[in-house]
């Protein structure tokens, strides 16, 4: 590690307030200062402050957006109030055709987006939704002459709409005096010649900027032709001087565009500094964090025990996603912490508390009985979602009898409010009271959710400011103090909508309240803005700028992330936003790659995390910008040292006490023989290895994922569509020799036997036809040509050999009966059930083969130890695969092997599963050791003195349906 007391090279903001003082050191209080956000500005002053070393009057400081607000005389609008603004526009537009609330929001946001986008561009509004509406009734124009569908109708008046829409709606917002930040931007470059900044300022001084919007751009450019202002860049020649360097694309870009006369402080610290950059890949963002913990206590725990000196030292999350992990990894050492970030209040765990109640409620409306219509009932499983949530759980002393445990004992279905609150302890008064109100009947109401809402607030608020009276310690200070701050945001972001839905009469639906609910929740980030001159600096990746830090950990490093990637929310194409000079994906990568070049120019010791899995659409690859830095910067300076690692565990084994723990009741017992003897399946048993408790909840009390409507084809959907296709593809050839002529019909099927697979997922012909879900059934459509291809390569093979290949079966139900011995006591035979994609035969050996269209590795189909397949992680498909064998052995006496074809590898063929004795033909030594592993679990399993427990591995919670419940998330 490079000792930061050494090789020391001013900041940039040290630069630019040493340029201040040598040139405006007599009127520094008549400056404004603008900078790209308004972190920089405390740091400037106490730089000025330490600098002058007198009393002095500070320069004003703003941000951009602060300071255009400052000289437009205007304030920007809240998203809530900006969508029920556009909505009122669209009733009127749409008249007696216009959306209900509920359906318009889905793309209402879309529209916001695109609007602002179009103003800070300053782009004409008119002649782009006109070439817009133009270019998609071209595209829909059918050349066979058929008539268009009444979806590709209502597709194009949308489009043909959207100038009108524009208008009326900026011209509704201008009456009003509130604006979105687009609108304030053009007003202010529109006008610039005509306001006045001289009465404010002496001098403008623009700080830091690297990618500006035309409407900046202008404002800027104008401002320095008056002598009004200058402006101060940052880069290093390394980026900013190589045109093949996207991390200066923007840079170049402006400095030519506005023409300013120095470019000021151009360093060379890449080429002259020395580095060690250290580059670890973890298995998921939990390690992640571990990992960044265990750095810093290693590496930097004197300098974060020092409130000033860790000041050197900065922690950027690319995923906020990750920052609760984080803080839960920090180690003792670390004795101040200033965080500067948006947290995503979708990730505060009381959203999903909220979410839960109003499903609950929708439930309860759908399920209610005619029987009970004057008093609503609730579904039992709701209701274990409710009182295992841990805002609920901090409510109750550990050691007062479980509320979940009594809801299951009773086997009771539906509950009514009475019932319900009678499980409350009577000491819990207010807990009652609160959940009377939350109980009651929001579907006659639904306005007094929100009301009912707040007040559930109020009490944890009150709730947890007791418990930090009660124990101090700085250790949980930090943890108190965000769980507070996001609940004062939720009472804002509630007290918000209560006031802005005064406006809007036929807001009546409860589902209508809670998709606006999440709407909101999902577009809301609260930013913490902590004392940023002391402590631990973590941070996001955008609050970076103009910062710079001698220690550097970097987390989430990958595509997708770092950078973005092109996903678009967006009604505008990408080939027409780059006619109209409007920010495309290109723009947004170059912009990542700035803040992450300049990031690094004048760190020393740097650490890039990077998450190794890859998700099922191959996105999440470690970030581009890891290997251009591994092949150019050592090049470019040896003193740059750059070393690689993988952390294939977690640093440390995290126990965690339970928090909630299901014992094996009459009850519960009795679901788990029920199970028995309706057929245990791979799925079912790998889910009790990796986790007891998420086995109870899935296949016990059937918990599922709350579903929704499905816009877009995830991961999951494609998967069963392209296993769906391959069935009806081979179904005709079971029980035949499979011939090229075959597979070469197949292939002429294939396109129409896909389009019907997505047409029976629920896709209409239209939603396939446009955007992303078009693109996916053209991947499927690739998928499976591929595949089919790489068969015919292979029958070719097996011809020259002189072998044939035989397809046995498709997708068969297999069973088997195994006894297992309970408590030395009990017998108990239970049925084993599963189901192959495939069966075929080679040269008298049986091959199961399962389908894989996501992610996959090798390693997933390698056994080193029989007792690896008891719980080691990552051995699901091993146990699958060799589960599938056990069950077809006695139906086949062929000599069996079990693998994978990967569509994601297709070339590389069968994988075969390999056993401990590194054979790919499973004999029946192999599974007489895979029975006594099932004999193990199933034993335990049916233990009626082991309870259901959380798994003690925390990182298989990462994405985990329930681990908010089990308060893992």
């Amino acid at each position: 590690m490079i000792d930061t007391n050494t090789n020391n090279n001013a900041s940039f903001l040290s630069k630019v307030s040493d340029y201040l003082i040598d040139n405006y050191s007599e009127n520094l209080s008549e400056l404004c200062i603008v900078f790209p956000n308004r972190r920089a500005g405390l740091f400037l002053k106490n730089l000025l402050a330490d600098k002058l070393r007198k009393t002095f009057w500070s320069p004003k400081v703003f941000s951009i957006e602060d300071f255009m607000c400052e000289i437009a005389n205007k304030k920007i609008t809240e998203n809530i109030r900006l969508l029920i603004e556009l909505y009122a526009v669209h009733k009127n537009i749409e008249k007696e055709n216009a959306k209900s609330f509920d359906e318009f929001i889905r793309w209402g946001q879309m529209l916001l987006n695109d609007f602002n986008e179009v103003d800070l561009y300053l782009v004409n509004a008119n002649d782009l939704f006109g070439y817009l509406s133009e270019s998609k009734a071209i595209s829909l124009w059918n050349t066979d002459g058929k008539p268009l569908t009444a979806y590709q109708i209502k597709y194009l008046h949308l489009y043909k709409s959207l100038a009108s829409y524009y208008k009326e709606f900026t011209n509704q917002l201008a009456s009003k005096n509130i604006a979105y930040q687009g609108m304030v931007y053009r007003f202010v470059a529109e006008n610039i010649e005509n306001i006045d900044l001289t009465k404010k300022w002496h001098k403008i001084i623009f700080v830091g900027f690297n990618a500006l919007t035309t409407s900046e751009e202008k404002i800027i450019k104008k401002l320095i032709q008056l002598e009004k202002a200058e402006i101060l860049w940052d880069a290093d020649k390394y980026y900013a001087e190589n045109n093949m360097q996207e991390a200066g694309t923007l840079i170049r870009k402006n400095i030519k565009s506005i023409g300013t006369k120095d470019f000021n402080w151009l360093s060379d610290d890449f080429k002259n500094s020395i580095k060690e950059i250290n580059i670890i890949g973890a298995v998921n963002g939990i390690s992640q964090a571990k990992v960044a913990g265990n750095i810093i206590k290693e590496k930097f725990s004197t300098l974060v025990s020092d409130a000033k000196l860790s000041l050197k030292t900065a922690l950027v999350l690319v995923d906020e996603n990750l920052l609760l992990p984080v803080l839960y990894s920090l180690p003792p050492e670390v004795v101040q912490l200033n965080i500067t970030m948006g947290f995503p209040l979708k990730n505060a765990p009381v959203y999903t508390f909220f979410d839960n109640i109003f499903a609950m409620h929708e439930n309860a409306k759908r399920f209610n009985k005619p029987e009970f219509s004057d008093k609503q009932s609730f579904y039992f499983k709701d209701l274990i979602k409710l009182f295992a949530h841990p805002n609920i759980l901090s409510l109750f002393n550990a050691n007062e009898e479980h509320i979940v445990e009594t809801i299951i004992a009773r086997n009771k279905v539906f509950w009514q409010q009475e019932e319900i609150l009678a499980l409350i302890p009577e000491n819990k008064s207010d807990i009652k009271e609160n959940f009377k109100k939350l109980l009651s009947n929001w579907n006659v109401q639904p306005n007094i959710s929100f009301e009912c809402m707040a007040n559930f607030i109020a009490m944890l608020q009150k709730s947890i400011i007791s418990e930090k009276k009660q124990v101090e310690t700085e250790e949980i200070d930090f943890k108190v103090d965000i769980e507070l701050s996001y609940l004062f945001a939720f009472s804002k972001l509630i007290n918000n909508l209560q006031c802005s839905l005064s406006s809007i009469a036929d807001v009546v639906e409860l589902k209508t309240l809670h998709s606006l609910f999440s709407q909101t929740v999902s577009l809301t980030k609260l930013p913490f803005y902590g004392e940023p001159l002391k402590g631990l600096q973590l941070m996001g990746l955008l609050e970076t700028r103009t910062l710079d830090f001698d220690n550097l950990i970097i987390l989430s490093v990958n595509e997708g992330l770092l950078p973005s990637g092109k996903t678009s929310n967006s009604l505008i194409p990408v080939d027409i936003k780059r006619q109209f000079n409007l920010a495309t994906y290109n723009d947004h990568d170059s912009i990542y790659a700035y803040h992450f070049y300049r990031l690094l120019q004048r760190a020393k010791n740097v650490y890039l995390l990077y998450n190794t899995e890859t998700d099922d659409f191959g996105k999440g690859e470690r970030s581009r910008f890891i290997n251009q830095i591994i092949d150019e910067l050592p090049k470019y300076n040896s003193n740059i040292k750059i070393s690689e690692s993988i952390v294939s565990s977690l640093p440390e084994k995290q126990l965690i006490d339970y928090t909630i723990s299901i014992k094996k009741n009459e009850f519960v017992y009795n679901m788990l023989k029920k199970m028995a003897n309706n057929g245990m399946s791979p799925s079912a048993i790998n889910a009790y290895r990796n986790c007891k408790l998420k086995f109870y909840f899935l296949y016990l009390l059937k918990l599922k994922e709350t579903e929704s409507v499905q816009e877009k084809i995830d991961a999951i959907t494609l998967g069963n569509i392209i296993h769906e296709a391959l069935h009806v593809l081979y179904k005709p050839y079971i029980n035949r020799i499979i011939e090229k002529a075959h597979l070469e019909v197949m292939l002429k099927e294939a396109e129409s036997i896909i389009k019907q697979a997505f047409l029976n997922a629920k896709f209409s012909i239209d939603e396939i036809n446009f955007g992303k879900n078009h693109l996916i059934f053209k991947v499927a459509i690739k998928l499976i040509s591929n595949f089919i291809h790489q068969e015919i390569k292979y029958i070719d093979d097996l011809k020259k050999d002189n072998n044939i290949l035989t397809l046995m079966v498709l997708e068969k139900d297999m069973y088997k009966q195994i006894n297992i011995l309970v408590n030395k006591e009990e017998n108990i035979i239970i049925k084993l059930k599963g189901k192959a994609d495939r069966i075929d035969s080679i040269a008298n050996t049986l091959r199961i083969i399962d389908y894989k269209t996501g992610y996959f590795d090798k390693k997933e189909v390698l056994i080193k130890d029989w007792e690896d397949l008891i719980n080691k992680p990552f051995m699901d498909k091993s146990f699958q695969l060799l589960f599938y064998a056990y069950l077809a052995k006695d139906d086949y006496n062929n000599s069996i092997q079990s693998g994978i074809i990967s569509f994601r590898n297709i070339k590389e063929g069968f994988h075969y599963l390999i056993t401990p004795e590194n054979t790919k033909n499973i004999n029946n030594i192999d599974f007489n050791y895979f029975e006594n592993v099932l004999q193990q679990i199933l034993t335990e399993m049916f233990d009626k003195n082991i309870p259901f427990n959380p798994t003690e591995e925390i990182e298989r919670c990462t994405y985990c349906p329930f681990a908010m419940i089990c308060n893992r998330a």
